[in-house]
């Protein structure tokens, strides 16, 4: 359904451009133009799927205390991911400069917070009840994002509107600081690399374009949001879909 309601819109939207035939700006744009730019996005609520550290369960503490127990499992939760990132891109015009195009490409880092994990060996009898050894694992998620996007929009000369389809992927980059405990007391501590993870998000990107001079060959903002979908076959929710909002600063040449 969602699909189909893209494509009625683009359409409509590029139908609408290309007809709008009795307009032509006092001062027309070139047929092409290049833009440069940065962005910052807020995205909710993504999911990662994390797995104990390799290191962590092939040490000694770990093999004295819980070697003979299963593999712990993964770790399944929501995060709230901010986004910095450069931009370039291409603008491209209808004839009757009512529509215009953009091609883009994005590349940045961005920052998903840090989730914990922990296993604990528990000591049971008549007498007492207590935490004998405790491995706390707590997770850095830093990330690189990039990806790409295609955009209609209307082009005029203060407020347009847009919609386009994207893809995006991010691989992780973050790291893990391992905390093991004995009868209550920290033992060690170290820092150490998690399993790598990565992921594809297509998504529906729209908003507003604000022109912020007469020129066209000046600044632009826009306000940003999307709908992405997220396909993570290692999650309890392998299929999920979340929002991003955000703004984007743009120079064209």
């Amino acid at each position: 359904m969602l699909n189909k309601l893209l494509i009625f819109s683009l359409l409509l939207f590029a139908n609408w451009g290309f007809s709008q035939d009795s307009y032509v700006p006092e001062e027309i744009p070139n047929k092409r133009a290049f833009r440069v730019g940065f962005s910052m996005k807020l995205a909710l609520v993504p999911q990662r799927s994390l797995f104990f550290p390799e290191e962590a369960v092939n040490s000694a503490f770990y093999q004295e205390h819980f070697g003979l127990v299963s593999y712990p499992e993964s770790v399944d939760r929501a995060t709230a991911t901010i986004q910095l990132g450069g931009n370039a891109a291409w603008i491209l015009y209808s004839k009757n400069q009512r529509v215009a195009f953009e091609l883009g490409a994005d590349l940045g880092y961005q920052n998903s917070g840090k989730l914990n994990d922990r296993i604990s060996k528990r000591v049971t009898n008549t007498d007492t009840n207590f935490v004998s050894a405790e491995i706390n694992v707590d997770f850095n998620l830093n990330e690189i994002y990039g990806g790409g996007y295609a955009l209609i929009k209307t082009n005029n000369q203060f407020l347009n509107v847009y919609i386009g389809l994207g893809l995006s992927v991010y691989t992780s980059v973050g790291s893990a600081v391992v905390t093991n405990y004995w009868q209550g007391n920290e033992m060690d501590s170290y820092q150490t690399k998690i399993q790598n993870y990565s992921n594809l998000n297509p998504y529906i990107p729209l908003g507003l374009e604000f022109r912020m001079s007469q020129k066209s060959d000046d600044l632009h903002m826009k306000l940003m949001g999307s709908v992405r979908r997220e396909i993570n076959e290692e999650n309890y929710q392998p299929n999920r879909f979340f929002l991003t909002a955000g703004f984007q600063i743009q120079y064209q040449f």
